[in-house]
């Protein structure tokens, strides 16, 4: 019976060391309790639950204040975001309307011009200058399909001009 058996052991006089001598050792530095005491003894002032609400509602007006202020700058920037937009758009149309129709009669006014130098510099040689009319032409046909070959294309039209050359 002598087996070994996982249970403490109990009382019992047999070991030989006498038991340990209870000192406590202080946890903490003497600074540190004496701290402690003094807070206990004299305790921070705190507010009453009276001061508390009052602190508390004077915290919340400010703060809805505040928001007020916010969501009135927010309202302007937003009207004035809508008003500049409106302007813009409203504008936009007659800008674009503006610059085509200014386009436009910048390459009237180029023809105008051609056209008044051709009559100054012959009217006798209108077969020269219908010649040089015809060479241009040309020149102008064939900068455009060049512009149109490297343009992009709708596929749709590919392959219709695919179709029509086979």
């Amino acid at each position: 019976m002598g087996g070994k058996n996982n249970k403490p052991v109990r009382g019992g006089g047999g070991g030989g060391a006498p038991p340990p001598e209870e000192t406590e050792k202080p946890f903490h530095s003497a600074e540190y309790e004496q701290q402690k005491l003094d807070e206990l003894l004299n305790p921070v002032e705190r507010p009453t639950w009276d001061e508390f609400k009052k602190q508390q509602q004077e915290k919340g007006a400010m703060e809805s204040a505040e928001a007020r202020l916010e969501e009135d700058e927010a309202r302007r920037f937003r009207q004035e975001l809508d008003e500049a937009r409106a302007a813009r758009l409203s504008g936009a149309g007659s800008s674009k309307k503006s610059k085509k129709e200014k386009k436009h009669k910048k390459e009237k006014h180029k023809k105008e011009k051609h056209k008044k130098k051709k009559r100054k510099a012959s009217s006798s040689d209108s077969e020269s200058s219908s010649s040089d009319e015809a060479e241009r032409k040309k020149k102008k046909h064939k900068k455009e399909k060049k512009e149109k070959a490297d343009a992009p294309m709708k596929l749709s039209n590919f392959f219709a001009a695919g179709s029509d050359s086979d």
